[in-house]
């Protein structure tokens, strides 16, 4: 798995995302991996978002391997939340194993299908946090 950098990573992100309707509709019909995200707090949740990425997106803890451009189910539940919502989204963002600076191996999905509009509420979930100087998983 290579080792890409954040700004090579907010590069294929911008690639991505051009593209992320063309394939949407290419992948329909095909069974997509869930991903279920269960958050605690406010903090957890502003360490895993990515709201650099167009439509939102969220970072995912995991040493599973996983192709750039895959497209995942993510089942999410914010702090406070009874049921977890669903999101369409495509991996544009790998960490590897072993990278630098500790930080944990996983993925960033980019929102592409978000039915709840999960974006604005974690914007109002987790405003407060937004300019924080608290490094999260991606950046």
């Amino acid at each position: 798995m290579k080792n890409y950098s954040p700004i090579l990573a907010l590069s294929l992100n911008k690639k991505i995302n051009k593209n992320i309707n063309k394939k949407a509709n290419k992948n329909r019909g095909m069974i997509l991996k869930n991903i279920t995200l269960d958050f605690m707090s406010d903090r957890d949740l502003y360490q895993s978002y990515m709201p650099f990425m167009k439509n939102g997106g969220l970072f995912v803890r995991t040493t599973e391997h996983y192709e750039l451009a895959t497209d995942v189910n993510l089942l999410v539940t914010l702090p406070d939340s009874l049921e977890p919502s669903k999101i369409k989204g495509k991996v544009s963002w790998i960490t590897p194993i072993g990278a630098q600076n500790g930080t944990p191996a996983g993925i960033g999905v980019s929102f592409f299908e978000d039915p709840d509009n999960m974006r604005s509420q974690i914007d109002k979930a987790i405003g407060h946090l937004l300019s924080s100087s608290e490094p999260t998983l991606s950046m």
